[in-house]
């Protein structure tokens, strides 16, 4: 995967930190994985993705805070990463 995070912003919680767009490496960014065509058995000759990604419930990725802060706002350390979802 080539770029899997890009500058976004600053944390809406701790509003001083910048954020980091982390992609979803489970459906690529997409939002989707998995095909369902609502057969039990699948005949479709080209099967598309179209079931919502269950890591990232279909947004493709979230942000994360770079200072780490948790879902107070408050910085928590280096070894713990808080995935923040912005809607």
């Amino acid at each position: 995967m080539p770029d899997s995070q890009e500058r976004n912003g600053v944390c809406e919680r701790c509003q001083c930190c910048e954020v980091t767009r982390a992609y979803c490496e489970a459906c690529m960014g997409q939002g989707v994985d998995g095909h369902g065509c609502g057969d039990d058995t699948c005949c479709c000759l080209d099967p598309v993705d179209n079931l919502t990604c269950g890591v990232c419930n279909g947004e493709g990725g979230w942000n994360e805070c770079l200072g780490q802060c948790d879902k107070d706002g408050k910085h928590t350390g280096p070894d713990q990463i808080i995935k923040e979802r912005f809607e």
